[in-house]
């Protein structure tokens, strides 16, 4: 049936597979659902740049290949850990490079879910899969850029800054699963806020999520080309304890309408 509009049933993409047209239509549904869903959770410059590329290598990968979404996730933490080693060396064209491959890595991230759904594999061995390579390559992009900054300043107590960016990511790590896993409603309320401390409640906890997110991906590389990586390893070693606090903060108004 050339032509067929696709359907929403229970939630799902429903067109009739008739030709190899229909297919291609299928796949181009399938895939604007796939960006729609991911909005919430991405940052601006994911849903809007790496949504666009990782989606058409995705849908290049199930035409041509047999790669699964598992194979996929090993690819790109494979790449993470060598972005982490070049990042490492501490020269300033091997932090260009890390921070580049970094921002590859975090577009073939959405390719191993993006493959799942498209061929109906996803699972929730996968998800898991997914989430600690994901933060095993952040851990190791974090220690590679310890250590190449160090390498250049040895003096610059980088060392002690690893140490401390690290408790940092355990602390967030603890109150972010606490706050926006365990307590999903605690991010979201059924009835817009009236309140100024409702409101601005709201505000601070969409911030958090938004900082949760790789676009950081892409100030890491802006920040190599001007040869400014320590900027962005000083921030971060204190930002994530006024992320914590900030988030244990808003915690005691959460009756705020």
């Amino acid at each position: 049936m050339n032509g067929a509009e696709p359907v929403s049933l229970d939630g799902e993409i429903c067109l009739p597979i008739t030709d190899r047209g229909s297919v291609v239509a299928a796949e181009r549904a399938l895939c604007d659902r796939l960006r729609a869903d991911s909005a919430k959770s991405d940052g601006p410059l994911a849903h809007w740049v790496d949504r666009r590329i990782s989606l058409r290598i995705s849908r290049w990968l199930v035409q041509h290949t047999n790669l699964r979404p598992n194979h996929l996730t090993i690819i790109g933490t494979s790449i993470g850990f060598v972005a982490a080693t070049l990042l490492g060396v501490g020269t300033y064209w091997t932090g260009v490079a890390g921070t580049l491959l970094f921002l590859c890595t975090t577009i073939i991230d959405g390719c191993d879910g993006e493959v799942a759904r498209l061929k109906f594999q996803d699972s929730p061995f996968g998800e898991k899969f997914d989430v600690i390579t994901d933060n095993l390559v952040h851990v190791a992009i974090f220690v590679g850029l310890a250590l190449g900054l160090y390498r250049q300043n040895p003096e610059g107590h980088y060392l002690l800054l690893t140490a401390i960016l690290l408790v940092g990511f355990a602390c967030d790590g603890a109150v972010s699963y606490f706050f926006l896993v365990r307590r999903p409603g605690f991010a979201t309320s059924a009835t817009p806020p009236v309140t100024w401390r409702g409101k601005l409640r709201q505000r601070v906890l969409r911030g958090g999520e938004a900082l949760m997110n790789r676009d950081f991906a892409y100030l890491l590389v802006v920040l190599a080309l001007v040869n400014r990586l320590h900027w962005f390893f000083w921030g971060t070693a204190f930002g994530t304890y006024a992320f914590a606090i900030i988030l244990l903060w808003v915690y005691r108004w959460r009756d705020a309408a």
